[in-house]
């Protein structure tokens, strides 16, 4: 197996561009933000910030004006020329050179770096297959979200008004529903780079990692008062690093993890919120609230208010009860005024997100998994379909009996506030996803997706709480002190290998699917976009799909299953396999190694 550094270095680079460009369209907002003394903007990364404008504009400018990729581009231009006056109208104050003397900035630089390069580790581990080729390409370990983000992404990028190639299939229309927002953000990292949506999906799938870890990070930071970015950081990346992210990640679940990343930037912004008794604060962070709802709510609407929701205790606890119930009503306040801008901002994406709501309430859209035990979220399980039996549940136990006795050991040698709400984000996750459990009556899909999508939090709430332990240890136990992170590391390395089990390193060629170059190719073969119509008869799902993707120059027809209609021939030419029986009379012409193009007869 050889490994292609040029493909790895194409692929850091997309990255990074893609990071950047992302930070710069929402770099205004914050930069707006901070001249008018609300200081609560810090607790989104600029890049969450851009990518909620990209959805938001994206879904304003789709149906009555067509293809989206002038929109990042513009959003672009508006934002260096809004920077640009930011920076002008306070150059007596020297920004730039004030921003750099900030501590505060320095910590955030710090875990954006750490979380990055961490997270990029975890996927070339990962997505080791993706690299061992010479070309870009795209791999799943089955499942075939991954065509479907492509085609119905490049369809909005193109023009939603149409309906695309595809017969009996609104592409365009189902580039505006679910998870329509995740679509708009594939279509601006095309828009920005230039290429086809396919190329620029696993690149996306970092960027989205990172963001997640991110907000994650800068949530745990101030929980723990504004201190130990280090442990934030590298909690926030195992967090995203442990098996069942890796399964989403593998699965192609990009609306999910996105959202993700959302709520947890759109807790940590309430949770300052509602700390600061500024009201520049109040009405900033409502605002900024509010462009995060909404567009969390074209993106993974279901997850993006529930998800935030039931989160909204680690906001709310305090040390005492009479001071939880006043942060409590504060936090009501402030979620209840941001959920009201949104509505009224989006108002049509509030009644999909209710519609949304209720077909996947009572429908099972996936597949079941066993449920998910405490261990198991922590990272300690080889895959994500085991079985389990006593010793996991022991485990357990013991895991989250430690947990909270940290917890009671840490409150009495420090009186350490952040320790309620990292207890609060414990209780939430295993008490939630109990609820859903036993509302779902067993092994569902529902109950897994529920609980996959707070395994981060639960898991980077967990090593805090170890760490504040550690650190409250005191000078006796300095050598204790001094082990917490060659035993930090070796966790991580623990987790990371039973992640990858969920990757693509370790599993068989046969465990995962690929997106090929005779499947890439299609697009560039002359024969084909002449043709007045083309049947697909080929494998079904992944490669059915990728060949309408890559031929949406022309009217398809579909012979197998996939996620779209099957559509009786219109016309004489198909798209077949090279190794299947040619139909007698029939003419072939060989495109590739995989693949013919067939006139039938008559």
């Amino acid at each position: 197996m050889q490994f292609h550094i040029r493909t790895l270095f194409d692929y850091g680079v997309i990255t990074v561009y893609l990071l950047a460009i992302f930070a710069l369209i929402g770099a205004p907002v914050k930069l707006l933000l901070r001249a008018v003394g609300v200081n609560v903007g810090r607790m989104v990364p600029a890049p969450v910030i851009g990518l909620a404008l990209v959805v938001v504009v994206s879904w304003y400018w789709a149906t009555p004006l067509g293809g989206t990729k002038p929109v990042p581009r513009l959003l672009l231009l508006i934002a260096v020329l809004a920077t640009v006056g930011v920076v002008a109208a306070q150059r007596n104050e020297r920004p730039l050179r004030r921003a750099v003397a900030d501590i505060e900035v320095r910590a955030l630089v710090v875990m954006g770096a750490l979380c990055f390069s961490g997270l990029a580790l975890v996927m070339v581990v990962n997505d080791t297959q993706l690299f061992t080729r010479d070309y870009f390409t795209v791999v799943t370990l089955g499942n075939n979200d991954a065509p479907s983000y492509a085609l119905i992404s490049q369809q909005l990028l193109d023009d939603p008004r149409e309906p695309g190639n595809i017969a009996g299939f609104d592409a365009g229309a189902r580039s505006l529903g679910f998870s329509g927002g995740a679509c708009a953000v594939l279509a601006a990292a095309a828009s920005m780079t230039g290429l086809d949506v396919w190329r620029v999906m696993n690149p996306m799938m970092l960027v989205t990692l990172t963001l997640g870890a991110y907000s994650l990070a800068i949530l745990l930071r101030r929980v723990l008062s504004r201190r130990h970015a280090m442990l934030a950081a590298g909690a926030a990346v195992v967090g995203f690093s442990v098996l069942y992210v890796a399964y989403l990640v593998a699965q192609w679940f990009f609306a999910q993890l996105l959202g993700m990343a959302f709520v947890f930037a759109i807790i940590g912004l309430v949770y300052d919120t509602v700390r600061s008794r500024s009201r520049r604060d109040f009405v900033g962070g409502v605002l900024l609230a509010s462009l995060l709802l909404a567009a969390g709510l074209s993106i993974y609407p279901h997850m993006t208010t529930a998800g935030s929701l039931v989160l909204l205790p680690i906001v709310a606890v305090a040390p005492s009860l009479t001071a939880t119930l006043r942060r409590g009503i504060r936090t009501a306040v402030v979620f209840g005024a941001a959920c009201l801008v949104a509505a009224a901002a989006v108002p049509g994406l509030v009644q999909d997100a209710i519609d949304i709501t209720r077909k996947l309430n009572s429908e099972e859209a996936g597949w079941s998994l066993p449920s998910i035990f405490p261990s198991e979220m922590l990272g300690f399980q080889s895959a994500a379909n085991a079985r389990h039996g006593w010793p996991t549940v022991a485990v357990s136990v013991a895991i989250v009996l430690g947990l909270f006795g940290a917890a009671v050991f840490i409150w009495r040698k420090t009186k350490h506030e952040g320790v309620v709400s990292l207890v609060a984000a414990i209780v939430v996750v295993l008490a939630t996803y109990s609820v859903v459990y036993e509302r779902e009556g067993g092994p569902t899909y529902r109950q897994w997706k529920w609980v996959t999508f707070f395994i981060p939090l639960f898991v980077a709430s967990a090593i805090a709480l170890i760490g504040l332990a550690m650190t409250a240890l005191g000078v006796r136990a300095a050598s204790l002190r001094r082990a917490g992170p060659a035993v930090f590391a070796a966790y991580a390395v623990i987790v990371l290998f039973f992640s990858s089990g969920a990757g693509f390193p370790l599993n068989p060629p046969a465990a995962y699917f690929v997106l090929t170059l005779d499947e890439i190719n299609l697009q560039y073969d002359s024969r084909l976009p002449t043709l007045p119509s083309l049947h697909l008869n080929t494998g079904p799902y992944w490669e059915t799909m990728w060949a309408a993707y890559f031929l949406r120059a022309v009217p398809v027809t579909l012979e197998a299953d996939s996620y779209y209609p099957k559509t009786p021939a219109t016309g004489p030419w198909y798209l077949e396999r090279n190794d299947r029986p040619l139909t007698p009379g029939a003419e072939a012409t060989r495109l590739n190694d995989t693949y013919r193009l067939v006139k039938m007869p008559g």
